[in-house]
């Protein structure tokens, strides 16, 4: 896409989406999509062969995974909580990437409600997986924590123009 594209993209949505013209912020920016999203399936793999994700590995790979036993409570959190929480903080760069929207409080609002509705969707029984309401604080924090770095790498930006 020409140079001048990316400015009216920019100007129209008075975005971040500039960040794109750079190629350190598109690595940030691509680190901060999909590092989360591995090292999320990387926790699955060793410490959960019972979600449905590590059985569509083995179902695609036939490769299959024991987990290790959550034998300690740090263990147990980090099974249970971690992954979603990393998938929260890529999933609002993904949407700030994406989308380009600079008003990150309504990409924040849209990101929590999404993943709001999937936790509680857990509850019917014809959805597998279980509901749990600290999967949904975990992932708020998680979204909270991106909004947080992502203003920092807007404001460090900014002192990088000047």
């Amino acid at each position: 896409m020409p140079p001048e594209r990316w400015e009216h993209i920019a100007k129209k949505h008075d975005t971040i989406y500039h960040m794109s013209e750079s190629t350190v912020e598109k690595s940030t920016m691509l680190l901060n999509v999909t590092l989360p999203i591995l090292a999320g399936g990387a926790i699955y793999l060793m410490l959960s062969s019972d979600v449905i994700f590590i059985r569509t590995v083995y179902d695609i790979t036939g490769i299959q995974t024991s987990g290790i036993v959550e034998t300690s409570f740090f263990l147990q959190l980090i099974r249970f909580y971690l992954p979603d929480m990393l998938w929260g903080y890529s999933l609002l760069f993904s949407l700030i990437a994406v989308s380009g929207c600079k008003d990150i409080k309504a990409v924040f609002i849209l990101a929590a409600v999404f993943m709001i509705i999937m936790e509680c969707t857990q509850m019917h029984p014809s959805v597998p997986g279980t509901f749990d309401p600290w999967d949904i604080v975990a992932e708020i924090a998680a979204l909270t924590l991106a909004v947080f770095i992502i203003n920092k790498l807007k404001r460090e930006e900014k002192i990088n123009e000047n």
